[in-house]
């Protein structure tokens, strides 16, 4: 995935950038019939200030671009998504055979295994993310160079 962002400020090896809002599509000119294209239209020209380290040479308004791997987006999003979904489907999956096996109401033993399996889902990817330590910064900045 890769961004275009503006330098703003440059304070050694860490830098902030501006990263404009991203549009949804390349539909632009459904903006009226669009919810996603409405909020753009409502926000144009604003954005986000985010500060990273680079050890590239920049300066003040110069454009860069920001990538992430498209292996670490997909993996933060398995861990994201993925994880909870998974343990969610797992613990109601299990809910229901146990509730059968045992003549339980199937409903309520699948709901709170369901939810409880999503929720230690979710815990264990947020540890994940947050143990991993490219997410720190994973953006990695490259110099746009002018074409001639």
């Amino acid at each position: 995935m890769k961004q275009l962002a503006h330098v703003l400020e440059v304070d050694g090896e860490e830098i902030s950038v501006l990263v404009r809002r991203a549009s949804g599509c390349n539909s632009c000119d459904k903006r009226s019939s669009c919810g996603t294209g409405q909020v753009n239209q409502m926000l144009e020209g604003q954005g986000e200030v985010v500060r990273l380290k680079s050890s590239l040479s920049l300066k003040p308004g110069e454009p860069v671009m920001l990538v992430i791997p498209d292996h670490l987006y997909r993996n933060l999003a398995l861990k994201a998504y993925g994880l909870p979904l998974g343990g969610f489907l797992l613990g109601a999956l299990t809910g229901t055979y146990l509730a059968l096996r045992w003549s339980w109401p199937v409903d309520v033993l699948a709901f709170v295994l369901g939810v409880g399996a999503g929720w230690l889902g979710l815990r264990l990817g947020r540890y994940w993310t947050e143990s991993d330590p490219r997410v720190q910064q994973p953006f990695h900045v490259e110099k746009i160079h002018p074409e001639f």
